[in-house]
């Protein structure tokens, strides 16, 4: 054999060597970042084994940027300040959906890496990872060894995105039993009973728009011949109204008792909420006193939808007097106090907004005529089958549209 021969054969096997070292680096990198994942090793830990991996293979600095909540950068290394990098994920990477050598184009903000590796789900990116060679590594071996970079890189992204996803799952559901918990502390707070005697049928309808909600009513019996009801709307949705909801009916039951006249409930409950949301919310309530012996029923509207009463003689009558919302100011500019003699045989409706802000498929609202022609119609029946017929016109008339708002229906027939 020649002194040319050997030269190629141990040319040959140098190569073969250092290509036999590659892959068992490879592999040896692929089992370390499997077994990091299968022990759920945190996103810290998962790229300083990334950052060894591309060490390996020659790469001298590394930025990746990663869409959480939006484009930022989320690791980077072989860099003193990453920020300086002014790069726009948007403007500049989105154009890349495979892997690419940027030393040929002429992208001004990427003029300190080699190459860009994108990183795809179906057809949403997920990572941009740019990178660059040390000075003594050429092209050709770069553009083999940024195969098993990008192997990694994928492998690595699809990880970190899988932790996001898990996290956000575990969220939600400890945000659910967040909110079952927190719907069956509030139906504690809803009455479980309503009267239902020869003078007085009560009923309730109770829809909460997301399991929980800021809606409110409360029957509070005073002697056997009067008692307090109570309908009320906070301002916004959710956990936040439903804990000013439950706020509100603590403090309106601890005052009721000592506080009998209406005008001075209102002033009291007024100071309250504003003393806890400082006007950021409000409340609109309806706060009534019956007295079945006299049929006096005194009350107190403050900006809420106005009850309807009606009765045989008199028609509908829509209760209006008393004051603004509670708790958008220190101090309510007025309150009035309203007052009717009750007839025999009345009925009286209160509601919330969400009744009449319920909207058809031809952007129809359920508006106040329809509540007051619903009543006219269907007033002598009792209330159970009041509230039934109430169901199923309300979900006839809105056809396919969904619920915007809680709904709450108090109703009684005052004998």
């Amino acid at each position: 054999m020649s002194d040319e021969d050997v030269n190629i054969w141990k040319t040959f096997c140098q190569d073969l060597e250092r290509q036999n070292r590659l892959k068992q680096m490879e592999i040896g990198a692929l089992l370390e970042i499997t077994k990091a994942i299968n022990n759920n090793l945190s996103i810290d830990d998962l790229f300083k084994i990334f950052e060894f991996t591309l060490l390996s293979i020659g790469v001298s600095k590394a930025i990746v940027y990663y869409r959480w909540e939006h484009w930022a950068q989320l690791f980077s290394f072989g860099i003193d300040n990453p920020k300086s990098y002014q790069i726009n994920v948007e403007e500049d990477l989105l154009r890349f959906t495979k892997v690419t050598f940027l030393k040929a184009l002429e992208y001004e903000h990427l003029s300190g890496f080699d190459a860009v590796i994108p990183v795809f789900h179906k057809e949403h990116p997920l990572s941009f990872v740019l990178l660059e060679k040390n000075d003594e590594i050429d092209g050709e071996p770069l553009k083999e060894k940024l195969k098993f970079a990008q192997t990694i890189t994928n492998i690595i992204i699809v990880a970190i995105e899988n932790k996001r996803l898990f996290k956000r799952q575990l969220q939600q559901q400890n945000l659910q039993k967040e909110m079952e918990l927190a719907s069956q502390v509030q139906s504690m707070l809803i009455p479980k009973t309503l009267p239902s005697n020869e003078q007085l049928e009560m009923s309730a309808i109770y829809k909460p728009h997301y399991n929980i909600g800021g809606d409110y009513y409360d029957y509070l019996e005073i002697n056997e011949d009067e008692f307090v009801f109570v309908i009320a709307d906070i301002s916004g949705k959710g956990v936040a109204a439903a804990l000013l909801m439950s706020n509100f009916q603590a403090v309106m039951r601890a005052l009721i008792r000592v506080t009998p006249d209406l005008k001075d409930l209102v002033f009291k409950l007024n100071h309250q909420v504003e003393q806890i949301t400082k006007g950021d919310k409000f409340i609109t309530a309806f706060i009534g006193h019956y007295n079945m012996k006299t049929r006096d029923l005194e009350y107190v509207n403050a900006g809420h939808n106005p009850p309807i009463l009606y009765s045989s003689t008199e028609g509908v009558e829509l209760l209006h007097d008393g004051c603004i919302v509670l708790g958008a100011f220190e101090e309510l500019p007025f309150i009035n106090q309203g007052r009717v003699i009750v007839e025999p045989g009345s009925f009286l409706m209160a509601y919330t907004d969400g009744l009449t802000d319920l909207q058809n498929d031809e952007g129809e609202f359920f508006e106040l005529p329809r509540v007051q022609q619903f009543i006219q119609e269907n007033h002598q029946l009792e209330i159970a089958a009041f509230h039934e017929k109430l169901h199923e016109t309300i979900d006839e008339f809105r056809g396919g549209t969904s619920y915007v708002d809680d709904i709450t229906v108090l109703s009684m027939h005052l004998r």
